[in-house]
């Protein structure tokens, strides 16, 4: 089944030129090592949050990094997440389907 295109993606996939942004963030998920990342996080992550199921790990590990790349607070990587289209596309969230992940109680939990 074929992922349903936001109106974003229509209008960002027409572009030819990518801004810093999306290139740094399509270099560094080109390097990071995520299936380790998640490998050595997996054990400790919790599985529900609040009755309903937990963001992927994969995505949480992701908005963990934007911050500590972007020397932003969190409510500001959150908040880069809706607004800059490089930024969502970095974290592989469909805004049809979720909405961004909260970053506190992971970063706590990694701590």
């Amino acid at each position: 089944m074929e992922k349903q295109q936001t109106f974003s993606d229509v209008e960002y996939g027409a572009h030819k030129h990518a801004g810093r942004r999306e290139i740094v963030l399509d270099r560094m998920d080109a390097v990071a090592p995520w299936k380790k990342l998640i490998e050595v996080t997996e054990p400790y992550y919790f599985s529900r949050v609040r009755e309903r199921p937990a963001k992927g790990i994969e995505i949480m590990l992701r908005m963990y990094f934007l911050p500590l790349w972007y020397d932003l607070a969190d409510g500001a990587a959150e908040d880069a997440v809706y607004d800059r289209y490089a930024t969502r596309k970095f974290m592989k969230v469909n805004f049809l389907e979720e909405d961004a992940p909260a970053l506190p109680r992971f970063r706590h939990m990694l701590e």
